[in-house]
């Protein structure tokens, strides 16, 4: 629950030039780490041309109290989960292709940036809800789940992933997803790493409200 000046504080933040500069530095980021997706990142390049402003601007979610709620939130969100990857692989030994991992893990929840039609999540207008943390809501026209539709945007621009990447985009809500059921017990190890680090950034994002907000671990 927000107090009227926390919102009022917030609602500031969102729209001030250093949140904004934050998250040209966050589009920087992405735009140098998808240089090294090989002979995928000329197509790379063309999703990002005609994604950009959305990718650049979703929030990670709907609610404060679940992770990144706030303009910039899902692209800040999947560069946490690519560095946690990163150490995560280099603390367990565990080797995957450096391809595999940025691709699985930068756009491991593209679907929360909609469609080309629609975007994924629409602002709330009603402060009663705002006040109570719920900042965005789900857009009615996006029919599938976050994981199939980024996988369906990602063929859309002729962006191939190979099996283990493929199964890393799909189960990034790990077991806690019915939907995933049949892979229990039987994930590659990519898609492992890719929903722990997911997991783990999540955890770390929660009750976020601005990118300036501490990204320490809510237990």
């Amino acid at each position: 629950m927000l107090s009227e000046s926390e919102l009022r504080t917030t609602d500031k933040a969102w729209a001030s030039d250093e949140h904004i500069a934050r998250m040209a530095t966050n589009w920087k980021t992405l735009e140098r780490w998808c240089e090294q997706l090989g002979e995928r990142t000329p197509a790379v390049r063309v999703l990002l041309d005609h994604m950009g402003e959305r990718i650049n601007t979703a929030p990670a979610s709907t609610r404060i109290e679940y992770h990144n709620a706030f303009p910039g939130g899902f692209l800040d969100h999947s560069l946490r989960v690519l560095r946690t990857a990163i150490d995560m692989a280099a603390a367990l030994k565990v080797k995957v292709p450096k391809e595999s991992l940025i691709i699985s893990t930068l756009f491991h929840d593209f679907g929360k940036c909609g469609t080309l039609e629609n975007e994924y999540y629409l602002n709330q207008d009603s402060d009663w809800h705002r006040l109570r943390g719920q900042m965005y809501i789900k857009n009615e026209k996006i029919k599938m789940p976050n994981a199939q539709l980024g996988l369906f945007m990602l063929g859309q621009f002729g962006i191939k992933l190979n099996e283990d990447e493929y199964q890393a985009v799909l189960l990034n809500d790990g077991q806690y997803s019915e939907s995933n059921k049949e892979y229990r017990m039987k994930e590659c190890k990519l898609a492992l790493l890719v929903h722990w680090s997911d997991r783990w950034s999540t955890q770390c994002e929660k009750e976020r409200l601005s990118l300036f907000d501490p990204d320490v671990p809510k237990f």
